[in-house]
């Protein structure tokens, strides 16, 4: 049975697409009116919808200046990249030992979705198939807390490759490497070797932390 969401959560899925899309850019402030003008919904909808993507960590709240899309200098991006990292190294070491046939089958899909996309030259969704590659593994590692965790970094990241791609488009070589090494990580899964697979992700992790060192503020 699918849930329906409220009006809030509809509005917040909206904000979500437009900041991604790039339509609400990284440090830009949010204004209530303007939104609800623009989205034909009470200004008090769009209060809860941004309360929503402030504990998601979309977003961040000034008393005193008001709401702004979460943004980030190199330190803050390199720190994301770096836990994610910890905390994927520690699903890893927990899924691998009982990785199931419908989470390889799905996390190999995800893959193939992302070449298709990167074929295509649809840059951004075949970056988004691999971030929900490895969304799927913090998911499936069965560590509640863990998982939450994750997914607010995860987030931080999707806002992170938007205001990249603002800044520095990424090329199709670099989402072309980016999409071998996730194969080379699961084929590691595949044949249960948790030390490949944890070695992949720490070159995933640096190789992005070299990719965004100079597109972001000191």
């Amino acid at each position: 049975m699918t849930t329906r969401l409220t009006r809030a959560e509809s509005i917040a899925e909206a904000m979500r697409g437009a900041i991604l899309k790039g339509q609400y850019l990284s440090g830009e402030r949010l204004i209530e009116v303007k939104i609800a003008q623009t989205l034909d919904v009470s200004q008090n909808t769009v209060r809860d919808a941004l309360r929503i993507l402030e504990a998601e960590g979309w977003v961040t709240k000034n008393p005193r200046r008001g709401v702004y899309v979460r943004s980030f200098t190199a330190a803050d991006a390199a720190e994301v990249c770096d836990l994610i990292g910890a905390l994927e190294t520690l699903a890893l070491n927990w899924l691998i030992p009982r990785l199931d046939k419908v989470t390889r089958a799905n996390l190999h899909s995800l893959v193939d979705a992302a070449r298709k996309a990167s074929y295509a030259d649809e840059r951004v969704e075949s970056f988004n198939y691999l971030m929900r590659f490895h969304q799927r593994i913090g998911l499936a590692a069965n560590k509640r807390l863990t998982a939450q965790f994750l997914e607010t970094l995860y987030n931080q990241m999707r806002l992170i490759e938007a205001a990249r791609e603002a800044r520095s488009p990424r090329t199709g070589r670099e989402l072309a490497i980016g999409i071998t090494a996730c194969e080379t990580m699961l084929r590691a899964m595949d044949k249960g070797d948790i030390d490949a697979a944890c070695a992949n992700l720490r070159e995933q992790v640096a190789t992005y932390n070299a990719a965004i060192a100079g597109v972001f503020s000191p």
